[in-house]
């Protein structure tokens, strides 16, 4: 069972809400932001520490007037209680898009370039002028002899980053040896498309291959949506790491699209909807439905992946309706570049569809993903 770390961050109608494991051997304070014209700083609004629970990370929390506009943010961090900082904390922002984060180790700074970001809140009438900057502490690393991870960010994490547009998270470690995953999970306004960007630093990579027996680069990963392989929308840095970069859509049964988008909805639903986006090793091959849940006659896309699989390579699509004893073949597709393939179906009757893809000269099977019509 994934163990996670909840965040809500609260001010006025925003919440901070933490459950942590052990006290900051940092602390963090900062120094500017430019350009300043417009800003207000009201960190002081985020409460320290919360009743029943001892402090792991460290919030600037900030308005603007200016609209979408992009910044330069320094920050200097330092030891607290006499204890030595083992290494720099992982960072995550909401309502601010980091651009790029670099970190001095002799003047232990960051400056942290970032553009200020639609902040959704569930509730409000508009968006939020708001935005956050969070220093998280990393704890030690799982190993081969230890694999069980520890609850936060992985000490591999430290000098990566998160940045989303929702203000309500919930921070999803590694499970362990199968899972060397790392990500989130967000909870939005229905409706509403965010955005997901993680940095990756090498050593994360590293430590997903020391626990995989095998080495892990960019093009062995994938995004997941709720457990399905969603998207390879991915980039390798100069330095070896990896940048992830999607859209996150808060709908039921809907997967995140490849590349970034932008909501046209101004006003945020008071209902809520929540989605685990978690990047890690990639399947030998996926199936995902774009829209799990269609009316009648109403079309919807398959697609997936097959791993280090060429251009022209035959999928099988099988389908088992509702009540059927088997599978049976509905479609041929072939792969295009990077395995990539798809196929729109649609379904005249109500009922759940299970479907498979199957890759027979190597022996592959996805997992089922489940269709409803209604």
């Amino acid at each position: 069972m994934r163990r996670s770390l909840f965040y809500t961050v609260v001010c006025a109608a925003v919440y901070l809400l933490f459950v942590p494991v052990r006290t900051l051997a940092w602390d963090v304070a900062a120094t500017s932001i430019t350009p300043s014209e417009g800003i207000t700083d009201i960190s002081e609004m985020v409460p320290d520490t919360h009743e029943g629970t001892i402090e792991v990370l460290k919030a600037f929390q900030y308005t603007s007037t200016m609209g979408e506009v992009e910044y330069t943010a320094v920050f200097t961090i330092d030891e607290t209680d006499g204890v030595a900082i083992a290494g720099a904390p992982m960072v995550l922002s909401m309502g601010a898009e980091i651009q790029s984060l670099q970190y001095d180790t002799d003047a232990k700074a960051f400056t942290i370039e970032f553009i200020t970001t639609p902040f959704y809140i569930p509730n409000e009438e508009a968006l939020s002028s708001m935005f956050q900057i969070i220093f998280i502490e990393t704890v030690a690393d799982p190993s081969p002899e230890n694999p069980e991870q520890s609850m936060g960010p992985p000490a591999s994490m430290a000098l990566g980053y998160i940045s989303t547009s929702v203000p309500e998270f919930q921070l999803m470690p590694p499970e362990g040896p199968e899972s060397m995953g790392f990500g989130l999970t967000l909870t939005g306004p229905a409706g509403v498309t965010g955005f997901f960007k993680m940095y990756m630093p090498p050593t994360m990579l590293t430590l997903m291959g020391t626990m995989s027996g095998k080495t892990v680069t960019a093009d062995d990963l994938a995004v997941f949506m709720d457990g399905t392989q969603a998207s390879l929308n991915m980039t390798e840095t100069e330095e070896g790491g990896v940048l992830t970069e999607v859209s996150v859509v808060f709908a039921e049964g809907n997967t995140l699209t490849t590349s970034r988008v932008t909501s046209s909805i101004e006003q945020a639903s008071s209902d809520t909807v929540t989605r685990e986006v978690i990047t890690k090793e990639r399947l030998p091959l996926s199936l995902a439905l774009k829209k799990s849940i269609v009316s009648k006659n109403k079309a919807t896309r398959l697609y997936g992946w097959l791993k280090s699989g060429k251009q022209g390579k035959q999928i099988l699509i099988l389908q088992k309706k509702q009540g059927d004893d088997k599978y049976v073949v509905i479609a041929r597709v072939r792969t295009k570049a990077n395995g990539y393939f798809q196929r729109v179906i649609k379904r005249k009757k109500a009922g759940d569809y299970q479907l498979k893809a199957v890759y027979k000269k190597g022996n592959k099977k996805s997992d089922v993903q489940t269709l409803t019509v209604e």
